[in-house]
């Protein structure tokens, strides 16, 4: 009874140490789909991925989902909308890096239409998933 034990405890320390050598992929899920949806740091990340493209961010805003959670470890979900002013070129520039992004945001909607000013009008609506 006590060596079955030993050699239990002794392949849990093997497995934990096993799962250490993966930290670094876990952190990275952990940024792309963390516990918290952490939205004024998503939502600034949104914002000045628009600035670096050259877009004008005329609007954004969020709503989480109202929906309980069926079980625990499951995904939640935020829908995000964004209105933006530009040209196409930095418009697809802007997705490019939403792509890149580490954190998990999937694009659900875009629609545009010419602007008064002359360039284009684009709304956009997202989903980032935290648990």
């Amino acid at each position: 009874m006590l060596k079955a034990k030993e050699d239990y405890f002794k392949n849990i320390q093997n497995l934990l140490s096993e799962l250490k050598t993966y930290q670094n992929e876990l952190d990275k899920i952990d940024v792309a789909l963390p516990k918290d949806p952490f939205l004024p740091e998503t939502l600034n990340l949104l914002e000045k991925k628009c600035r670096e493209k050259g877009l004008d961010l005329k609007k954004i805003s969020s709503s989480q989902s109202l929906e309980k959670k069926e079980k625990e470890g499951s995904l939640e979900e935020t829908t995000v909308e964004l209105s933006l002013y530009g040209n196409y070129r930095l418009f697809k520039d802007f997705l490019s890096e939403l792509e890149k992004s580490a954190r998990f945001i999937e694009v659900e909607k875009i629609s545009l239409s010419p602007s008064k000013e002359g360039g284009i009008d684009f709304d956009l609506v997202g989903k980032i998933y935290h648990y």
